[in-house]
């Protein structure tokens, strides 16, 4: 509920109001992440805190919430990981650890971000740059456009005319 009401206000550009609704919720895994996620995208005049946000993630997906697996796999391919921006021969994640973490979040069929985490990972896997598997991409994006995402069922009509040109 506070996640879908978070999101509404930031569609309706409340974004100062949808900041407030969460100075109000108690400290919780999703109001958590939504903390993190203003702090990431600086949100309603939330400061910009890459790191701070990065530590809201990381604590939220050891808790199982979907929004901090997504976002975590987000800030893994923008290379916003704290250690990732600060670069060195050692890195606790990198770019590679996107798709695992959005695997995750497509497996936590319970929480709202499995439908973006399948679009990414549809995208992805069809990249022959990335992923590599054309038809798990497809299984990702049938998933994705099956809950109503215009742009995976987009591209599979797009690859499905592609094909019927070719053949």
């Amino acid at each position: 509920m506070l996640t879908h009401d978070f999101f509404n206000l930031l569609n309706d550009n409340k974004d100062i109001e949808a900041v407030a609704l969460l100075n109000d919720a108690p400290h919780t895994p999703e109001a958590d992440a939504l903390r993190g996620y203003a702090m990431y995208y600086g949100i309603g005049g939330t400061p910009e805190d890459d790191e701070r946000a990065f530590q809201i993630f990381e604590n939220g997906v050891a808790a199982g919430d979907s929004l901090s697996q997504y976002m975590l796999g987000i800030m893994c391919e923008d290379a916003s990981t704290p250690d990732q921006a600060e670069g060195g021969p050692r890195q606790k994640y990198d770019w590679y650890d996107a798709e695992r973490f959005m695997t995750l979040c497509a497996e936590n069929t319970e929480g709202a971000f499995a439908g973006m985490a399948w679009l990414w990972l549809g995208k992805y896997f069809i990249d022959s740059t990335r992923g590599e598997d054309p038809e798990l991409g497809e299984e990702y994006l049938e998933k994705a456009a099956d809950a109503d995402f215009d742009e995976a069922a987009e591209i599979l009509r797009d690859r499905a005319e592609d094909r019927a040109e070719y053949y």
